[in-house]
């Protein structure tokens, strides 16, 4: 057999399946997916190198493109900072450019995924 387990999502906890959906969709829009994998090994090999990728080297938009390994470790504040003041020089040199100011990088340390679920849940 496989050696695969099936599992299921939690009983009332609505918001698991968007997370699972939209790794799926990174997965299979990633350039490198295979079309068919040729056995379990191939899979196991190919999906451990993407989860490596996704994790250590793909820049994600949502954390200020840096990499999750980064923002885990810390990384991302000494990277962030870096990428704030080369903004603000270019702000300082063109500010025609820069017409309604720069973002602040580093106010974006918290993520929040479900901003609507968020406000519902404070309200109750």
């Amino acid at each position: 057999m496989l050696q695969i387990n099936m599992t299921y999502n939690r009983p009332r906890v609505s918001n698991e399946n968007p997370f699972i959906e939209s790794f799926f969709g990174s997965m299979k829009g990633h350039v490198k997916y295979p079309r068919h994998f040729e056995g379990i090994e191939h899979s196991r090999t190919w999906f451990a190198d993407f989860i490596d990728w996704y994790n250590n080297r793909h820049q994600h938009s949502g954390i200020g493109y840096v990499t999750p390994a980064q923002r885990h470790g810390g990384e991302d504040v000494v990277i962030l900072r870096q990428r704030q003041k080369c903004l603000n020089k270019a702000c300082e040199k063109f500010p025609e450019r820069f017409v309604r100011g720069t973002r602040n990088l580093l106010n974006d340390r918290q993520v929040i995924l479900h901003k609507q679920e968020k406000k519902e849940q404070e309200v109750a």
